[in-house]
């Protein structure tokens, strides 16, 4: 094996769902070999999968002035790779150093993120009008890469009889603590009607979800994403948050999915347009569950649509209907005919393989130049 590049390299994802910290730790296994010495820094429950990945360093940042801890840290560090933290990568670039930024939906953003034009390298996730709004923009630093999925079909796996609850993406700053554990208390209203029809149910989400959730759900976890991936491939059916990364996951690897109200705006665009296309068969949205509540228009201003769903999950939490309708739900899920998965063309349009693109494409455009000539003789630049 070659010898990694001898270069000091800080890490660190967007504290926003559960997206950026899971594909950053997806890319790290490709990061790892190539770099003599990686660091993490990362708040909140970012950390929950990072602080088990052998990392040189690990930094915890706190809650508020995060992104001027990370620059602080950036001053003795070569680059720095950030996952859809934009102030962070400021703060990085302002430190003095190359900065590449990986963004999971650059679809979403009414305009570009200002740090696109302090990024040396932008790696934008392919998604529904991401290659016309990159054509666009006509930047030669904005580079589109696939999903970070890492196979296109789902694996062939024994009878497994079991489900998945998968409560990823719950937590962001607009959104109180309380109204996630509320979110999560509704969904485990699933685990009756789930164990009544499988052998085992399996629910996953962050630590502190989990710690919450323990008087109804003792197995409650956090798992690797290669374990969440691997639940995934054996289940029978899945409940799931909508974020993007949970979507490809299913695209490859699901049986079947009922997809779970959102809990952001991002998540509820996305459901909204595999809706529109005939992708997501089985949908509980809000207005699903509180027939007397109209659909929420997901695409307005950030806070103020969070807000919106922060009040559907407390008047479900006080509505014992909404969560028989959630179970009926899962029930006509569970009941439906076996059909090929809906989502596995995203697949084909979008690509996979994004995690070694994304360390490759890092490593190749950023962090190469940054060495002598000599030092790269035994150094391994792979795609």
């Amino acid at each position: 094996m070659t010898a990694p590049l001898p270069l000091r390299v800080i890490v660190t994802a967007q504290a926003f769902g559960f997206g950026p910290a899971a594909a950053l730790a997806q890319v790290f296994e490709h990061l790892r070999p190539r770099i003599r010495y990686l660091a993490f820094a990362g708040a909140g429950h970012t950390c929950d999968i990072h602080m088990k990945l052998p990392y040189d360093a690990m930094h915890r940042l706190p809650d508020v002035g995060a992104a001027e801890a990370f620059g602080r840290l950036c001053a003795s560090h070569d680059a720095a790779l950030v996952a859809c933290d934009f102030p962070a990568a400021e703060a990085a670039k302002a430190a003095g150093i190359p900065v590449g930024i990986y963004d999971p939906i650059p679809w979403y953003w009414p305009q570009w993120p200002r740090a696109l034009d302090s990024a040396d390298l932008y790696m934008c996730q392919d998604f529904f009008g991401v290659r016309e709004r990159v054509r666009d923009a006509g930047r030669g630093n904005i580079v589109i890469v696939p999903s970070i999925s890492s196979t296109r079909a789902r694996p062939t796996v024994s009878p497994s009889r079991y489900a998945l609850l998968n409560l990823g993406g719950l937590r962001n700053p607009y959104l109180s603590r309380e109204d996630c554990v509320a979110y999560a208390r509704l969904m485990l209203a699933l685990l009756p009607t789930a164990a009544d029809l499988y052998a085992e149910v399996h629910v996953t989400t962050s630590q502190d979800i989990a710690a919450e959730l323990r008087d109804h759900a003792p197995a409650a976890r956090t798992v690797s994403p290669r374990e969440a991936q691997r639940l995934l491939g054996g289940s029978e059916i899945a409940a799931m948050t909508p974020g993007l990364g949970n979507i490809y996951e299913a695209a490859a690897l699901a049986a079947r999915v009922l997809w779970l109200p959102p809990t952001n705006d991002s998540q509820g665009q996305q459901l909204v347009a595999l809706r529109q296309r005939g992708l997501a068969p089985f949908v509980a949205d809000w207005h699903d569950l509180l027939p007397g509540r109209a659909p929420i228009d997901y695409r307005g201003h950030e806070p103020e649509v969070i807000a919106v769903i922060g009040s559907a999950i407390r008047d479900a939490a006080r509505d014992p209907a909404a969560a028989l309708r959630l179970r009926e739900l899962f029930l006509e899920a569970h009941r439906a005919p076996a059909a090929p998965n809906p989502l596995n063309p995203l697949l084909d349009d979008f690509g996979v393989g994004g995690d070694r693109i994304i360390a490759a494409t890092f490593v190749r455009r950023l962090l190469v130049p940054l060495v002598p000539s000599g030092g790269l003789a035994a150094s391994s630049v792979m795609e």
